[in-house]
């Protein structure tokens, strides 16, 4: 049997055409407008963002290790809260793996927000 544990680190140029295609595949599920926010006002804050797990990845963990990995990457970078929106409608599980984390509903960073895209904070 082969072993399936997944190493994370930070993506290298040599991987360029992976993570295009992951994106691709993201951008084709999500099917909804992205958008980015400005934390001007806040500049200690981070956003996480496109945490997505491809369908054929999921349940083996990699979520919640890609999550703590972002926490250890913001808290490194000494950001005091960590920002991210989910479509909970569309990642349940994700949005409990976010709250099991201790994220917290929050005001929406930008106007352009819709209600169905719920923003959450972790303060770090």
């Amino acid at each position: 049997m082969s072993d399936r544990r997944a190493q994370i680190r930070p993506a290298l140029d040599e991987d360029l055409d992976e993570v295009r295609r992951l994106f691709r595949a993201y951008a084709a599920w999500l099917q909804a407008e992205v958008y980015l926010a400005d934390f001007e006002a806040e500049p200690a804050a981070c956003e996480m963002k496109r945490l997505w797990i491809a369908p054929e990845g999921r349940g083996l963990g990699l979520g919640k290790a890609l999550l703590q990995a972002c926490i250890n990457g913001a808290r490194a970078r000494r950001c005091k809260r960590l920002h991210l929106e989910t479509l909970s409608a569309r990642m349940p599980e994700a949005e409990g793996l976010y709250r099991q984390a201790g994220f917290v509903e929050t005001e929406p960073y930008a106007d352009e927000r819709r209600p169905e895209v719920p923003c959450v904070a972790l303060p770090l």
